[in-house]
């Protein structure tokens, strides 16, 4: 009876302290250098009994004081493409795009945002049509098309432009160009912008290839951060593949044309002894 009394007591207390007024919140992810300093010197200090072990407070505090310096993301790509995070002008996320609740819910943790995905109402920032959203994004156009016949206007004007298909020859322009077979291929994005110009590149990269940077707009993938592995297939591999599969499947159509409206006339195809005609250049 007593032990039960005592539980009782544990739980009102936890209760009472969780619904008191900031009793829980968030807080911006800490970096990996704040985190590995404030680590250090909290082992610092535990393992030195001497006068130097008082040196781990000072490595915490340097974790925690450059916590705040560090750039946090302006733009977050989704995988698909069909997701686009964006910092608004109160330095939260506004959201563009359909899907990815679980991912957006991350996200905003990451960000220190106390809201949820379904509170957040999309589009809310952006001017969108049925070919797509535009926003700006530090002075910088953010687009996202979701049509072709919206892409090459959006590609003309826009210094960022987010695909969630590949990149046709069509889609010419200065921007950064982020399509689905960069997102396949590297994972997801994160745009970090500067106040300075976006136009005209100052490396020797591409960024449509996900190896460079164009002044003020730097751009990070996960592959970036997890580095080459031999089971994740390159963008070109993909592009290969892809072009290769159409072809496979443009002779398949083709044959399947031919048993149906032709029987008899074709065996030769059927058996495989003649290569059927590729329809994919014609």
């Amino acid at each position: 009876q007593g032990m039960r009394m005592v539980i009782d007591v544990l739980g009102a207390t936890a209760k009472g302290v969780a619904g008191l007024p900031y009793a829980a919140g968030r807080v911006p992810e800490f970096p990996a250098v704040a985190f590995a300093l404030i680590i250090l010197g909290g082992l610092w200090l535990l393992i030195w009994r001497r006068r130097w072990g008082l040196y781990g407070p000072l490595a915490i505090a340097a974790g925690l004081a450059i916590t705040p310096f560090v750039p946090r993301p302006d733009v977050l790509i989704g995988q698909s493409g069909n997701l686009i995070a964006h910092r608004s002008a109160d330095n939260t996320f506004g959201v563009m795009g359909r899907g990815g609740r679980f991912a957006l819910d991350r996200w905003l943790e990451a960000d220190g945002d106390v809201r949820r995905a379904s509170d957040i109402q999309r589009h809310a920032h952006a001017q969108c049509d049925t070919g797509g959203c535009i926003v700006r994004v530090k002075g910088r156009v953010l687009a996202h098309s979701r049509h072709v016949r919206s892409l090459a206007e959006d590609c003309e004007r826009a210094e960022l432009v987010v695909l969630p298909f590949a990149k046709p020859p069509a889609c010419r322009g200065d921007g950064t160009v982020i399509d689905r077979d960069l997102l396949e291929a590297r994972g997801v994005h994160a745009i970090y912008l500067s106040a300075s110009a976006a136009t005209g590149a100052d490396g020797a990269r591409d960024d449509h290839n996900g190896k460079g940077r164009r002044r003020g707009v730097r751009v990070v993938s996960v592959d970036d951060l997890r580095g080459a592995r031999p089971w994740v297939l390159s963008v070109d591999d993909r592009r290969a593949g892809r072009d290769r599969l159409a072809q496979i499947r443009g002779r398949d159509v083709w044959r399947r044309v031919e048993r149906f409206a032709m029987p008899g006339l074709s065996p030769s195809n059927d058996e495989g002894d003649e290569p059927a005609p590729d329809l994919t250049d014609q």
